[in-house]
């Protein structure tokens, strides 16, 4: 328990007696705490209201334990405290206002209540909250921390809008709560590295274009976004999620930049028409496709035989044909094909045959350059494509 830790007890923790009987964990400067490390110990327990007599603590890491209860409120009077790390513990209660924190790490614990107002300010640069039990709204206070890097408080029971967002933001995680209103304009965050904002209740539309040439996860699936895609992606791009939404027109072909870093692409269940844009075949990384669940019509491009990374494709719904090449590896469990008037099977999707669609009167099938697969055609009446 934490009352063991060598040096103790830490029931009477004071400024100077912690240094003069050199407790484990702690860094000492001038005869006073300025640090305490027990991350990861295995340890129990709770913090003691003393931790407040540190008064000269400025980093307090207890990360990766199994602590219990409230987080002492005296631990907000400490006037240099700047680095506080309580996640992956067991605290419950609610978080003590902590004003002159630059990085507080208290995800993955209990904590209930608000977010305190008095962590929005300019000192602060990161902080995680989520996989909490935490309510209410996000600060407003948060607008005007200039220096906001982090914001996690994805995976709580959070609600109400977004409040504006700094143009320092690089780090976005507000999924999984009951957010509303309308995004943040992705427009005016030219930082932003991560935005993750799924399984809320937005809408309204996002921004036609994205600031950021850093952004590589945009993630802003199962909410009631609407309106045309944005004209324009960053090229560096890897993850893309806008699936479960109201998104309609088509789908730009600057998504698949020429060379292009995306490798998770899902786009299903919204509204979207038109042709998938044959400059999908840049795109050598991609991995994981669905496109499920829109209204896509011609064929799929000839070019997406060059996609050796993928691993799983997903384009069920529509009516669409086309084709692969024998090069591409998806596997045929992990391969998903429109179905109209004939329809092949996922195995065609790793072999050459095509089995016989017997939907259809009529009698040809086309020949297919190159030794291509038959994923799909509605004249396909024999066993070889």
């Amino acid at each position: 328990p934490l009352s063991s830790v060598p040096g103790g007890p830490w029931s009477s923790i004071g400024a100077s007696a912690a240094c003069s009987t050199r407790w484990s964990g702690l860094s000492c400067s001038g005869g006073t705490v300025r640090g305490i490390y027990l991350s990861s110990l295995n340890l129990t327990g709770s913090i003691p209201e003393t931790i407040g007599n540190l008064t000269s603590l400025g980093d307090f890491q207890v990360y990766n334990n199994s602590l219990t209860g409230s987080v002492p409120w005296t631990l907000a009077e400490i006037p240099v405290l700047r680095f506080v790390t309580l996640n992956r513990n067991k605290f419950t209660g609610p978080l003590p206002p902590l004003p002159s924190v630059i990085d507080l790490y208290a995800d993955y614990n209990n904590f209930t209540g608000t977010i305190p107002a008095s962590l929005g300010t300019s000192n602060l640069r990161s902080l995680y909250l989520g996989f909490n039990q935490l309510s209410g709204t996000i600060p407003t206070t948060i607008s005007t921390a200039p220096n906001l890097r982090e914001l996690g408080v994805g995976r709580n029971n959070l609600e109400g809008p977004i409040p504006s967002l700094p143009s320092s933001i690089q780090y976005v995680y507000m999924d999984n709560n009951n957010l509303n209103g309308t995004l943040p304009d992705l427009g005016l965050l030219p930082n932003l590295i991560s935005f993750y904002a799924g399984g809320n209740q937005f809408s309204g539309t996002i921004a036609t274009q994205i600031a950021s040439s850093y952004l590589l996860q945009l993630s802003i699936e199962a909410n009631q976004l609407s309106g045309p895609l944005p004209s324009s992606f960053p090229d560096n791009l890897v993850e893309l999620d806008l699936s479960g939404n109201l998104f309609n027109g088509t789908v730009p072909e600057q998504l698949f930049s020429s060379p292009s870093s995306l490798e998770f692409l899902d786009l299903s269940d919204n509204y979207l028409t038109g042709t998938i844009p044959a400059t999908i075949a840049r795109s050598q990384g991609l991995m994981y496709v669905y496109l499920d669940g829109n209204r896509w019509n011609g064929s799929l491009p000839f070019g997406m035989s060059n996609l050796s990374a993928l691993v799983e494709f997903s384009m069920s719904g529509g009516n669409v044909g086309g084709c692969f090449s024998p090069s591409t590896s998806v596997d045929p469990a992990h391969c998903f094909l429109p179905s109209t008037a004939c329809t092949c099977p996922v195995a065609t999707c790793s072999t050459n045959i095509c089995p016989a669609c017997r939907n259809t009167s009529r009698l040809s099938c086309p020949l297919l350059p190159n030794g291509a697969k038959c994923l799909f055609h509605a004249e396909c009446l024999t066993d070889y494509c």
